[in-house]
């Protein structure tokens, strides 16, 4: 049985849905990418390299990889 203002909560319902899950889709690829990094630091240190080249490819590995995690989540329905 449909209340009065049923639709508007329901609408309004989808639109918090929405801003949680693009939000979360944010989180995940600060975390994706700040382990890269840091991970990429700590190994370029136990290396003992003089220039952060690991640093370097691993940021940018977790970069690509955390575009593909936020453009599977963005596009699952």
């Amino acid at each position: 049985m449909d209340t009065p203002g049923s639709d508007d909560f329901d609408g309004k319902k989808r639109e918090v849905n929405a801003y949680v899950k693009y939000s979360g889709v944010g989180i995940q690829m600060f975390g994706i990418i700040f382990l890269g990094i840091w991970g990429g630091m700590k190994l370029s240190s136990y290396l003992g390299l003089e220039k952060p080249y690991l640093t370097m490819i691993f940021a940018l590995i977790s970069i690509i990889l955390s575009m593909i995690n936020a453009y599977r989540q963005v596009t699952k329905k």
